[in-house]
């Protein structure tokens, strides 16, 4: 690499993995262990890949950062990593995630999307890691008690995508639940505004932005117990098992029919949300260049 630019007092590399370095510092940013905590989850090749290249990266780092304490924890328990060579910097909210009050605005998005009155909403890439079936049986639960209510899921299909559209099938919901396909960034606030609640199931998330984009937007959330899911929403929204479809209902229909908690779930998270900035992050990030640059060897 510094062929490329000249010599380099420090170098970072957000995504994983990291070139080929003849002298300065590194520091490498490991997203998740997603690869190695829920393999079945994972793409083959690009699991081979992640498998070779990310115990190298973290092993030539001199800091590596992590978006989570769970992804720290993973990185000491899965690649047997020092806790002190790694540092945690929690992604930030963009400001265009909030109460949107135009309500002229928000009808022509759910126009344009032909959404119904009152839905679920869900988003995320669609392969088994974000357990949509799951939620798909548990909203089937739902409908005799909410025949209005729809369930929306937006998200690119990824791998392995077919079993979520063949279970919609099999339960009789093909006018129930509704796939947006990839939605654009800039109708996501709007989204989230719209939806009667947001629920992420995930089996697994090194961070887990949709959550805490929904509360920022004043919109309720249920989601799971695991991983970085419970630093992400804290005691502000419902959290249930990732397996446990039952369970998921049941914390659906409260987050739905119980106003006193709706109302409090609103207030409490914007505050949860108001917690993480990306210029907190920055200035972390600032401190922690200065910090490595200023280090001796290893």
């Amino acid at each position: 690499m510094d062929l490329l630019t000249g010599p380099v007092a420090l170098f970072h590399s957000p995504d994983f993995t990291l070139p080929p370095l003849r002298q300065g510092k590194a520091i490498v940013t490991v997203h998740d262990l997603s690869f190695l905590r829920y393999p079945q989850g994972a793409e083959p090749n690009l699991r081979a890949y992640l498998e070779r290249v990310v115990p190298r990266a973290v092993a030539r780092a001199d800091l590596v950062l992590a978006d989570s304490q769970s992804t720290k924890d993973d990185l000491i328990e899965l690649l047997g990593m020092e806790s002190d060579r790694i540092e945690v910097i929690y992604p930030g909210v963009e400001e265009r995630f909030r109460p949107i009050e135009d309500q002229t605005f928000l009808e022509g998005v759910r126009r344009r999307y032909n959404l119904p009155p009152h839905f679920v909403f869900s988003l995320g890439t669609l392969e088994p890691r974000k357990n949509l079936v799951r939620l798909i049986e548990a909203h089937s639960s739902l409908v005799t008690r909410h025949s209005s209510l729809k369930l929306v899921i937006a998200g690119g299909k990824g791998w392995l995508y077919e079993g979520i559209f063949d279970r919609v099938e099999e339960l009789g919901l093909g006018n129930e639940v509704r796939f947006l396909g990839f939605v654009p960034d800039e109708d996501l606030p709007a989204l989230y505004n719209l939806a009667d609640l947001f629920v992420f199931p995930s089996l697994y998330e090194g961070f887990g932005l949709p959550p805490l984009e929904a509360m920022a937007c004043g919109t309720p959330v249920v989601t799971t117990n695991i991983s970085s899911l419970p630093e992400v929403v804290g005691e502000v929204g419902l959290m249930v098992p990732p397996e446990d479809v039952e369970g998921l209902a049941e914390a659906m229909e409260r987050a739905l029919g119980d106003r006193g908690w709706r109302e409090e779930a609103v207030q409490r998270g914007l505050a949860q949300a108001r917690r993480f900035t990306w210029r907190a992050a920055a200035e972390r990030l600032v401190g922690l260049y200065e910090k490595v640059k200023g280090a001796g060897p290893r």
